[in-house]
């Protein structure tokens, strides 16, 4: 590889500096007067040295209008070329008026022009900076049009022409592209990692068809590669062939500017080490490789890999390991990790997933694509198919070529690609030995083979769900627990009682998965089932601390299901004897409490917190859950880093920022607890990227905590800032895994979230669409639900108010209606499945009074009283209950008020 004299550098370096410390419009009078000699002659290489680097600095966006006037009073100087005086947009190329400026770089500047013949038509018409010999010139473009002639790709932009002015000023005529940058567009449209790098493959499918056809770009970049929306989805363009090589031996002069000028051919930044120590020339197809590596670090982190390469490179030279460091720090997670903290969160925001989550998966395997994209010498590079391939193993989770290959690494790809056939081998290996057991009873061998079936069954239920659960695959582990519980029921043993702990694990596990779809009646089921087996291991065992813990933890997830279908009541005994059994053992047996009982106790108050929250007795709830932070923080003193303490504590927080902002109505002191549960969750996250769990918590706290809380407190941009991450984070958990009902809930009410805040902006489109889209989620989860499930009905009836207030605050009076009463229906079947607890009955009141309110705006007064009427009747059986909910109370406040108003307008028709 060609270097660059140091001294040479040296100096291009302190000129570029030194005019970017100057105001962009001094720059080029600057730059002419820097780089004469004392003599006062121009170095007109120096000069286009620093003005390739300023200009690739600064790209299309930072273009210098100053630059632009004096670049289009020396055009319109040019009379014999451009037909005219006139300045800009007048000016003529032959049959191109210029219309604007649309960019300018170290090449030259782009403008949008209208082309009159022998078609009317739009074009980006780019004026090239080379200078030479017009016949060169003219030569060079007729070459690269008959290159440009060999390509047709659908992510390729189209030559028109080429040509030049009189005065010898080269320009390319292309087809306008109306989009932005690529980069632009994904930051711009929130795309996470899997849609950057979808959206990168199809440049990778254009550039390759150009190097079949024996060109190279040599100039790709964000810039170079614009991004239109056809038919919704979006369209890369690879524009700007102007200064493409071609490798063939009829492309005899395309060096000769290079050679004349000095001219350095691409932009510094993108440019590959071969590019920079040449000048562009002698290059092969793995110099597009490297420019795309480049774009691709910009899709994952928003930077480049080197702020200056050509500085880079020229330190390191070719000293393979000081070229090895230099790309240590160019890995994508090591440039991340420059920025500042706000930055980084929002670059991981953008892509969809929290900071810790993105460094994961740039760590684990997108760093290392880049890398060998970049390498600095062109053998190690991949080729652009190479590349693309590597790119959709990552799309399918197969092992990468670019990373270093372990066992352990490719068997977590297997186990995560082929879960199911790797599940299904562990059936199969079960069935082997279940049969094996069968016959070995015959031969007095069945309690070796007992003992190596339930072996198998241990680790189907520990190990392979451990490895299951944070990959979202409820549909495995419900096959593992199904199976193994089957094993279990088929064994011989004359209960499930006699089994062991196993049975009742299956069950549990088996209850979760039922529950997280929203199938509430089986998931009760299964853990009844599971709390008689432990039942009768705690009557034979009443001293084993193992078989209390089960027990208790029996308990808490029957009220969690009793929870989630409003029998709050039952919910409550439930937790109180659970609450009993733990606090017992904790008491009697501090050794056990310090290995397991007091963090089973610390949730079992948790728990309790919430659901006395929920029964009205916030006072009770904050005592609880401070004795829960109080017994976490010796916990967390014996291990600070254990998740389950960490996750209780999260809970906590959790759960206070509720009672404060809901039951208490201080919503700073809530937003003090809710942004220390974000913290314990975004650690938990970053140290455990894979456990989808913890990133549904943070995104919990985000939405459903400080979301409402800064809502209230007038912090709409905060507001909408945790709604927006909230919302990234549910969109890729239910991406993993779309038959987890509860994320799907969770991303529904976000969706509503989301809406009001847009309501309160006055962005009403922006509401509505955030509504229906709420409406959408609901529904669907209800459809595949075996039983009506209380909380995802509620949210289909909240989303479904929330459209027709929208919808009505349009005027779409017709369609608010249709959304009022649809939402009205859903919370009928609510009242009359929750024995009418107060809460549901203003809900319901909610619903009645809007369609009151539409049908009166809808010039129907006569038809509005009914639901009026209908709505004072559940005010008078309101008054007549004894309930303590301050938040009905609101509810129904707010109602009367809206009642008198609208009794005015029906008084004054």
């Amino acid at each position: 590889m060609r270097t660059i004299d140091t001294a040479r550098w040296q100096q291009v370096e302190e000129l570029f500096h030194a005019a970017l410390e100057r105001p962009v419009a001094e720059r080029a009078a600057y730059l002419d007067a820097a780089c004469r000699d004392r003599r006062g002659r121009l170095d007109e290489v120096l000069h286009e040295e620093v003005d390739s680097l300023l200009g690739a600095h600064e790209g299309p966006e930072a273009f210098d209008e100053e630059a632009a006037s004096k670049l289009a009073a020396r055009l319109a100087s040019e009379e014999t070329a451009l037909g005219g005086h006139d300045p800009l947009p007048a000016q003529r190329i032959g049959r191109y008026r210029l219309l604007e400026v649309l960019g300018q770089g170290g090449m030259g500047t782009v403008y949008l022009a209208e082309q009159s013949e022998p078609l009317h038509r739009q074009v980006a018409l780019k004026l090239m900076s080379w200078r030479g010999e017009p016949g060169v010139a003219l030569r060079r473009f007729e070459l690269e049009r008959e290159a440009m002639a060999r390509m047709s790709h659908p992510t390729i932009a189209q030559v028109y022409d080429a040509g030049s002015t009189a005065r010898g000023q080269p320009y390319v005529v292309l087809e306008h592209i109306p989009g932005p940058p690529i980069t632009t567009y994904c930051d711009e449209n929130g795309l996470d990692l899997r849609a950057r790098i979808e959206l990168l493959l199809t440049v990778c499918d254009g550039v390759r068809h150009a190097h079949e056809r024996a060109v190279i770009h040599r100039d790709l970049k964000p810039s170079n590669i614009l991004v239109r929306e056809v038919a919704g989805a979006p369209l890369a363009k690879i524009i700007d062939f102007g200064i493409a090589k071609a490798l063939e031996p009829w492309d005899t002069v395309s060096d000769t500017p290079t050679t004349k000028s000095g001219l350095r051919v691409g932009s510094p930044s993108y440019m590959s080490p071969e590019a920079l120590a040449t000048g562009g020339q002698g290059l092969d197809t793995r110099s597009d490789v490297y420019s795309l590596g480049v774009v691709l670090c910009e899709l994952l982190v928003g930077v480049r890999p080197f702020s200056h390469p050509l500085k880079q490179f020229m330190m390191h030279g070719s000293e393979p390991s000081k070229l090895n460091s230099l790309l240590d720090t160019a890995r994508p997670s090591r440039r991340l990790l420059t920025r500042a903290a706000d930055e980084r969160h929002e670059i991981a925001r953008r892509r969809g997933l929290d900071e810790n989550a993105l460094l994961h998966t740039l760590r684990d395997e997108l760093d290392w694509v880049v890398l060998r994209a970049i390498a600095p010498d062109p053998e190690d590079r991949y080729s652009v198919g190479e590349l693309a391939a590597d790119l959709r193993r990552w799309l399918d989770g197969e092992p990468l070529e670019a990373r270093p290959s372990s066992m352990l690494y490719r068997a977590r790809k297997a186990i995560r690609r082929h879960a199911v056939l790797f599940v299904a081998g562990c059936l199969l290996a079960l069935t082997v030995i279940g049969f094996s057991i069968r016959s070995s009873i015959l031969y007095a061998r069945a309690e070796n083979a007992r003992l190596q079936a339930e072996e198998l069954v241990g680790f189907m239920l520990d190990d392979l769900s451990t490895q299951l659960e944070p990959m979202g695959r409820l549909d495995l582990l419900e096959s593992v627990s199904r199976e193994s519980l089957d094993y279990f029921e088929s064994s011989g043993a004359s209960t499930l009682q006699e089994a062991g702990d196993r049975p009742a694990s299956a069950l549990r596990q088996i209850g979760r998965v039922l529950s997280s779809r929203g199938d509430l009646d089986a998931a009760l089921e299964a853990y009844e089932r599971a709390w008689r087996i432990d039942t009768s291991r705690q009557r034979r065992a009443p001293d084993d601390p193992s078989v209390v813990l089960d027990l208790a933890e029996d308990l808490r997830l029957l009220a969690d299901v009793h929870e989630a279908r409003d029998e709050l009541p039952t919910a409550l005994e439930h937790l109180v004897e659970a609450e009993t059994i733990v606090r017992d053992l904790v008491e009697r047996d501090p050794d056990t409490a310090r290995t397991g009982a007091r963090l089973a106790l610390a949730q079992t108050l948790s728990d309790l917190a919430g659901v006395e929250r929920l029964l009205g007795e916030p006072r009770q709830a904050i005592d609880r859950l401070s004795e829960v932070l109080s017994m976490t923080a010796s916990l967390r003193r014996d291990d600070p880093t254990d998740a389950e303490v960490l996750h209780v504590v999260g809970t906590a927080h959790y759960q206070l920022g509720l009672v404060w902002l809901y039951s208490i109505d201080d919503p700073q002191r809530a937003i003090e607890h809710l942004e220390a549960g974000v913290d314990v969750y975004r650690a938990l996250a970053a140290s455990q990227p894979e456990a989808s769990l913890w990133r549904f918590r943070l995104a919990v706290l985000l939405g459903q905590g400080k979301t409402a809380a800064y809502r209230e407190v007038g912090r709409l941009d905060d507001a909408r800032a945790a709604n927006a991450e909230a919302l990234a984070l549910y969109e890729v958990l239910v991406r993993e895994d779309p038959t987890n009902g509860r994320w799907a809930h969770a991303l529904g009410w976000e969706l509503v979230r989301r809406g009001m805040l847009a309501t309160l902006a006055d962005e009403v489109d922006t509401a509505v669409s955030a509504y229906r889209r709420a409406v959408e989620v609901h529904q669907s989860l209800l459809d595949r639900t075996a039983s009506p499930h209380a909380g995802w009905l509620e949210g289909l009836a909240m989303a479904q108010l929330s459209l027709a207030e929208a919808r009505a605050a349009r005027g779409q009076y017709a369609l608010a209606i249709d959304d009022a009463r649809a939402a009205l229906a859903s919370r009928r079947i609510l009242v009359a499945d929750a024995d009418d607890q107060p809460y549901y009955l203003a809900d319901l009141g909610e619903a009645l009074l809007l369609i009151a309110e539409i049908l009166v705006d809808l010039g129907a007064p006569d038809v509005a009283r009914e639901p009026i009427a209908e709505l004072l009747a559940i005010h008078a059986d309101l008054a007549a209950r004894d309930y303590d909910d301050p938040f009905t109370d609101q509810q129904v406040a707010g109602q009367v008020e809206r009642l008198a108003q609208l009794h005015e307008t029906l008084d004054g028709r």
